[in-house]
């Protein structure tokens, strides 16, 4: 894969065009933080007052009030916080499993909401359920390395500490052509 950047003399992103994405140059205008950048933002913007920092897991992931219920009154942040490493469960049980999957999935989940994300939040929270229903962890580890491969591969939006959007540029493409790239 190959980026280009471009930026203003301030040193701002403007544009991010891919020129080599696995042999394609189709430009990709979705966005994401990852699970980190939630964990250490929750009272900075963009969290989405929907699903704020302290909405409870079992009111927003329903699936949990029938299966792991000792993660059901955690917090959407918690998740974040203490799943996988210091939640209730050993990571080799099917709770565990779910603890890694609600890990990335409150990422996807805020990333639905607030950002351009292939995914809407009505898909995020269905995908999480049916996978905790499902009482199958390869059905729970699939979706969760799904989520966390959504929310690490358009992270470009988001920056250590720091919360910055790719502006909207419609007309940021490159015209069909041969260029030339130096780099320096």
């Amino acid at each position: 894969n190959l980026w280009l950047y471009i930026s203003t003399p301030q040193n701002q992103t403007y544009c991010i065009l891919p020129i080599i994405s696995s042999a394609t140059t189709t430009y990709s205008p979705y966005q994401s933080c990852t699970a980190g950048y939630w964990k250490t933002h929750p009272t900075v913007p963009p969290w989405s007052s929907q699903y704020p920092p302290n909405a409870i897991l079992g009111s927003v992931f329903t699936a949990l009030n029938q299966y792991c219920t000792g993660l059901s009154s955690y917090t959407l942040h918690n998740a974040l916080l203490y799943f996988p490493s210091q939640g209730p469960y050993s990571p080799s049980t099917y709770c565990g499993k779910v603890e890694l999957l609600l890990f990335q999935a409150v990422a996807a989940l805020e990333n639905s909401m607030t950002m351009h994300y292939p995914l809407t939040p009505n898909e995020v929270i269905t995908m999480t359920n049916n996978a905790i229903l499902s009482n199958n962890p390869t059905i729970v580890t699939n979706l969760q390395n799904h989520f966390k491969q959504l929310n690490e591969e358009y992270e470009y939006a988001c920056s250590p500490g720091t919360y910055t959007p790719v502006p909207s540029t419609p007309g940021c493409a490159l015209e069909p052509g041969t260029y030339y790239i130096s780099v320096l």
